[in-house]
């Protein structure tokens, strides 16, 4: 394990240590996800970048 790989994962520990729901959304940040989720958005890593125009409504 890398000492960059060690410090992540020491530093997840810490912080689930303290706060074991800092994972959790809040009832307004779910809100957003969810409609985010639903806006028709396309992840950068689907776009066909050599052929765009299947995207245009």
């Amino acid at each position: 394990m890398s000492e960059r790989e060690f410090a992540q994962e020491f530093v997840r520990k810490l912080v689930l240590a303290w706060d074991p729901d800092f994972t959790k959304a809040t009832p307004e940040e779910a809100a957003k996800m969810k409609e985010a989720e639903e806006s028709g958005f396309i992840p950068e890593d689907e776009i066909d970048w050599e052929n765009l125009g299947k995207y245009a409504q």
